[in-house]
């Protein structure tokens, strides 16, 4: 079930199904820069762009559950299918409980011990 795991979460690291916008809330200058975000704005995070840099996951391409052994879905500023923060979402463990029971049943389906 640990490998099982580890594939998923490589599944939803390069098939990342729904884009992150946050609203702003009050003012806020990115560090280092002289960007300020005013309150009232959209702002869009790139997760599918995060998931695929290389700086945070060589050959970001490549289809590799190894790169998840150990993680146990920690919460990440790189890895984000749940969101991050105070707004992750608080059903993780209960939607991979039901991907698991899906794939259970489908596999099932192909299964003739005869």
């Amino acid at each position: 079930m640990i490998y099982l795991d580890q594939v998923i979460q490589e599944v939803l690291r390069l098939h990342l199904f729904s884009p992150y916008t946050r609203l702003v809330t009050e003012p806020y200058t990115i560090p280092g820069t002289q960007i300020t975000l005013e309150r009232g704005m959209l702002v869009f995070i790139p997760v599918s762009a995060i998931h695929r840099d290389p700086q945070y996951y060589p050959s970001p391409e490549q289809f590799n559950p190894d790169r998840f052994a150990g993680n146990n879905y920690k919460p990440s500023a790189t890895f984000l299918p749940f969101g991050h923060g105070p707004k992750i979402c608080i059903a993780v463990k209960f939607a991979m409980l039901i991907v698991k029971v899906c794939l259970a049943r489908i596999l099932s389906s192909y299964y003739n011990p005869a």
